[in-house]
């Protein structure tokens, strides 16, 4: 009787045994390409970042494997904010995690003070 009519066969169990460890392979080489980043799609990606952030002066962008670290000083959280954004936006997919190491420089006292003053009209 033919091997294949049973439902246990010894070549049923060895093709399966094959495919599981072909489908694993293949699962990992296919994980392997995609972690793997060239320093052009790096370069590719920083610069799309900074064509989003052009109009804010004085932040740095360093993108290395698709993990970007925006550098720099402001004066508001909310622009702080409004950079990670811009950055998510034009980085889309292809960022893997944002470090926001901007630094947020808040108004002296006595600016902050004249500030107040000045929008309130007294």
């Amino acid at each position: 009787m033919p091997t294949h009519l049973f439902l246990f066969s010894t070549e049923t169990k060895n093709d399966m045994k094959f495919n599981s460890l072909l489908l694993i392979f293949l699962l990992g080489a296919a994980l392997f390409i995609h972690s793997c980043r060239s320093p052009e799609s790096d370069e590719k990606l920083r610069s799309k970042i900074e064509t989003a952030l052009e109009t804010t002066a004085g932040i740095g962008v360093d993108v290395e494997e698709g993990n970007v670290t925006l550098n720099g000083q402001i004066g508001s959280d909310s622009l702080k904010q409004d950079i990670e954004n811009k950055t998510k936006l034009a980085g889309g997919e292809d960022i893997k995690s944002i470090h926001n190491n901007i630094v947020v420089n808040l108004p002296e006292p006595e600016d902050a003070r004249e500030k107040y003053h000045e929008i309130l009209g007294g």
